[in-house]
């Protein structure tokens, strides 16, 4: 497959790709000045999560291509993949992969948070020091998490937009489940597929948190939440033990998730959000009362600002579009 470099900014954009690591940049920016060093981030560091090492072990196959495919179009002279040594049993495919092909290198990485910042990252990964404020790109690194990688893969060779975000539900309750679940589902919804009868009793005796222990960003309504294209995990805090953000709070210790769990067809309605922390939302293009197609473009990327396209994560009616959200209602047998 053939791809011109200059087309990737435009396909990312027009796909709504983000960085899903958590910070939600507009992926399209890291490729309008390609890189000499490219480096895929695996190294999950909020505790307790597994998202990314879950997609790296059932999807290793889209992970490789996606290596092979960005070095063919950009022509990196060095590409890695980043893990914490202690996590190589999730990445037995890959590492294989790597070994026969030699078309990307694995980086282990020691466990320790600061692995996951992407400064932090290239130093022990490429020896190469990122100065004060400044960012990778500035010395010739790309640096991208995993399933950013996932998302632009499919991007680039099939146009399929972001329509789904790999989730996980962890903390002070019963089960910790990893899902794929369209985007702009209700934390209900979420909770419901990971097993608790009772959502809405787990939202009142929890306070939620959207990412991980340390960075993540507590959720004052969290009865109106959904899955953005950033919502790694949903974590929930009794109150008694809730923290400030900054603090590590001490997580039960649960069995790791064994699997992905594809929800996409089992979630009835979506609120999905036309923009995220980065850059300007996207400009709605549908009214309500519109019959829409899962992946179908909702709202438009501003071409004069920051700004990517917003997709239905589901098929079904647009019964609200709000400033913020686009609601979509599935219709019955869809």
């Amino acid at each position: 497959m053939r791809i011109d470099p200059e087309t990737v900014p435009v396909l990312l954009r027009r796909a709504g790709v983000v960085g899903a690591g958590g910070a939600g940049f507009p992926a399209y920016v890291k490729y309008q000045r390609p890189t000499k060093v490219y480096v895929a981030n695996c190294t999950e560091s909020e505790p307790g999560y597994y998202g990314d090492k879950m997609l790296m072990k059932e999807r290793p196959d889209v992970i490789c291509k996606a290596l092979k495919l960005l070095r063919d179009i950009f022509g990196y002279e060095k590409v890695y993949l980043a893990i914490k040594a202690k996590h190589t049993q999730y990445a037995t495919e890959v590492i294989h992969y790597a070994e026969e092909t030699g078309d990307f290198a694995m980086a282990y990485v020691p466990d320790q948070y600061r692995m996951g910042e992407e400064k932090a990252l290239t130093k022990h990964v490429t020896g190469i020091e990122v100065p004060r404020g400044a960012i990778p790109p500035k010395v010739g690194v790309t640096v991208q998490n995993t399933e950013t990688l996932h998302n632009i893969y499919w991007a680039l060779t099939e146009h399929r937009p972001v329509i789904y975000k790999f989730v996980q539900t962890i903390g002070e309750i019963r089960h910790d489940e990893v899902l794929q679940a369209p985007v702009g589902t209700p934390v209900q919804a979420v909770l419901r597929h990971a097993g608790h009868k009772d959502p809405d009793e787990v939202l009142k005796k929890h306070r939620l948190i959207d990412g991980g222990p340390l960075l993540g960003e507590e959720i004052e309504e969290p009865g109106g939440h959904v899955v953005t294209r950033t919502t790694n995990g949903l974590l929930f805090v009794k109150p008694e033990n809730f923290k400030r953000r900054g603090k590590l709070y001490p997580l039960p210790d649960h069995e790791p998730p064994s699997r992905i769990q594809v929800v996409a067809d089992e979630v009835d309605v979506v609120e999905v959000p036309l923009g995220g922390p980065y850059g300007e939302p996207a400009i709605p293009v549908v009214n309500e009362g519109d019959t829409v197609a899962a992946g179908q473009e909702i709202g438009h990327y501003d071409p004069e600002k920051l700004s990517v396209s917003a997709h239905a994560s589901i098929p079904g009616v647009v019964t609200r579009v709000g400033p913020a959200r686009i609601r979509i209602e599935r219709q019955s047998g869809a």
